[in-house]
C-alpha cells in the first residue's frame, strides 16, 4: 500500500519511528549492564546516540566496533602493583587486568622486577583472565625465588579457580594442588567422606521422581540437607516489546512462575520423610543455574538422571546433566537407573568399582574409593583399560601409593563398554570415574565416559 502511506505526513511517521525507538530502550536492560561494568552502558549509549544522529546502520557499526575495540582492551591490558608492609620485610603483589600469551613478556619483566629481598605475597584475586602460558612462567617464577632462599607465597585457590572458570577446557594442571568448590586443597588421603548438602534438581519427570528415592537415601545415611532445584527457562516472545501485550506477557509469565512454584511445592512431599529438605525456584539456563546453586548453597554432591523430559529427550543423555557433568567442580552422582530405584530406606554400597586411567584423577578417583569403602564397609575393584603391557604393574603402584586395599584389574576393550561389563560381572553398586583434563581417556566426561555413564548398571560417580 504505497500509495496510502504516501498519504501520511512524514512527520507523522517520524514520531512513530521516535516513539517505537523509544520503547525498544529498555531501562532494565541498561539496569542489567551495569553488573558488568561502565563500558558496556558507554558501548550501549554510543550505540543508541549513533543510530539517533545518524542512521540504524552506521550506530550498530559503531556499537560493533566499540565492543571489539572493548574486548582487546579487557585482553591485553594489564598491570602490576606493589603495597609494601610498613615493617618493610613483606611485598604485596598485585596482579590486575588479563594476564595472557599477549602480554607474557611484560608479565615476565614484572615478575622479575619484583625486589628479591623481601618476604613476597603475590595476589591475582584482581585478574579478569589467566591463561596457560603465565600460569606457567608464575610457577617457575616462584620456584627460581624459593631455590634462591626468598620466602613466595602465591595465591593458588584464586589462580586454580580463576583458570577453572575462564578455561573449561584448559589443561594446566599442578599435582599438589586439587580445586574443589573454589578451593584448592593439597592432596591427600581422604580418611572419610563428609556430605552435608545434597543438591538434586528436578523437572518433576519420571526420572526426577526416581532421583529423589536416590538422594533420599544418601541424604538419609549421611544426614545430610535435601536441597530441591527446578530452573524455570526465561519466558520469551518475539513481539515482547510490542506496547499491547507487555500486561499479558507479564501475567502469562507470572502464571507460569506460580504454576510451577506449587508444583516444586508438592512434588515428592510424601517421598522425602525424615531428612531436612529446601526448595528453590529460578529463573535462567538450567544447567548454568545447577552450577551456580551448587557453588553458593555449598553443596557437597549433586545427583541427576542422564535424561529429563523437555526438547531433547530423545539423546541417551540429556544436555543439561551433560553439561553439568562437564563442568561441575564437585562430584555428581548419575545413572539412567535413576528412574527404577525402589523404595528403599537406606542407602546400600557393598562393591565398588573404580575406573581409571592413571591420569591426572587418578588419586581423587581412589581416594572416594577408600574413603566411601570405609563408610559402608565395601569391597573395591580398581580397574584399568589399557593394552600396555605393564599395565597392571602401574596399576598396582597407584593403588598402593593411595594406601587402598582393592583387587586389581586390566582389560583391554572400548573403556565404556568394558566398565559397563565389568560392573555387571561384579554385581557392583557404584562406579567411580574421574573428571580431568581434555586429553585424558577419561578426562572432563568426554566420549568414553558419557558411555559408561549411560550404560552402567549402576549409579555412577563422578569426581
Amino acid at each position: 500500500m504505497p500509495w496510502l502511506l504516501r498519504m501520511v505526513p512524514t512527520a507523522s511517521l517520524a514520531a512513530i519511528l521516535v516513539f517505537t525507538g523509544y520503547k525498544l530502550v529498555n531501562v532494565q536492560n541498561v539496569r542489567r549492564l551495569l553488573r558488568y561494568g561502565g563500558a558496556p552502558v558507554v558501548i550501549y549509549a554510543a550505540t543508541v546516540i549513533g543510530i539517533v544522529t545518524t542512521d540504524l546502520l552506521k550506530g550498530i557499526l559503531l556499537g560493533l566496533a566499540l565492543s571489539i575495540l572493548n574486548v582487546i582492551y579487557a585482553r591485553t591490558h594489564f598491570g602490576v602493583r606493589l603495597q609494601p608492609h610498613d615493617d618493610g620485610r613483606r611485598l604485596d603483589v598485585y596482579l590486575v587486568g588479563a594476564a595472557t600469551f599477549l602480554r607474557l613478556p611484560k608479565f615476565a619483566d614484572a615478575l622479575e622486577a619484583i625486589p628479591a629481598e623481601h618476604e613476597t605475597h603475590v595476589h591475582l584475586r584482581d585478574l579478569d583472565y589467566v591463561d596457560d602460558a603465565c600460569l606457567e612462567a608464575l610457577s617457575a617464577w616462584q620456584n627460581q625465588r624459593t631455590q634462591k632462599g626468598a620466602k613466595v607465597v602465591i595465591e593458588w585457590n584464586e589462580a586454580l579457580r580463576l583458570y577453572k572458570d575462564k578455561n573449561p577446557l584448559g589443561s594446566y594442571q599442578r599435582t599438589d594442588i586439587v580445586v574443589t568448590r573454589g578451593l584448592a586443597l593439597k592432596t591427600s588421603k581422604m580418611e572419610q567422606v563428609s556430605i552435608s548438602k545434597i543438591l538434586l534438581p528436578v523437572d518433576f519427570s519420571r526420572r526426577a521422581e526416581g532421583a529423589v528415592r536416590s538422594a533420599h537415601r544418601l541424604a538419609a545415611h549421611f544426614h545430610a540437607e535435601l536441597m530441591l532445584l527446578h530452573v524455570v527457562e526465561p519466558f520469551h516472545v518475539d513481539f515482547a516489546m510490542v506496547e499491547p501485550f507487555q500486561d499479558s506477557l507479564r501475567d502469562l509469565a507470572q502464571a507460569k512462575w506460580s504454576k510451577k512454584q506449587a508444583e516444586l511445592d508438592a512434588f515428592a512431599l510424601h517421598d522425602l520423610q525424615g531428612v531436612t529438605v529446601t526448595r528453590t525456584l529460578c529463573e535462567g539456563d538450567p544447567a548454568g543455574k545447577i552450577l551456580e546453586c551448587s557453588r553458593i548453597k555449598r553443596a557437597d554432591v549433586i545427583v541427576m538422571p542422564t535424561q529429563g523430559h523437555g526438547r531433547l529427550h530423545g539423546l541417551l543423555i540429556g544436555s543439561v546433566t551433560a553439561k553439568v557433568l562437564d563442568q561441575s567442580d564437585i562430584p555428581v552422582l548419575t545413572g539412567t537407573h535413576l528412574e527404577q530405584e525402589g523404595d528403599l530406606t537406606d542407602w546400600h554400597v557393598r562393591k565398588i568399582l573404580c575406573a581409571v586411567d592413571l591420569g591426572t584423577r587418578t588419586n581423587e578417583v581412589l581416594g572416594w574409593g577408600a574413603a566411601l569403602a570405609k563408610e559402608f564397609q565395601a569391597d573395591v575393584t580398581v580397574l584399568h583399560v589399557s593394552s600396555e603391557p605393564d599395565a597392571m604393574n602401574c596399576l598396582a603402584k597407584a593403588i598402593g601409593i593411595a594406601g587402598l586395599q582393592a583387587a586389581a584389574l586390566t582389560a583391554n576393550g572400548d573403556p565404556h563398554k568394558v566398565v559397563a561389563r565389568t560392573a555387571a560381572q561384579l554385581d557392583a553398586d557404584l562406579v567411580i570415574i574421574g573428571r580431568g583434563t581434555a586429553t585424558d581417556t577419561l578426562g572432563r566426561l568426554r566420549a568414553e565416559a558419557y558411555g559408561i555413564v549411560r550404560q552402567s548398571p549402576c549409579p555412577v560417580l563422578s569426581v
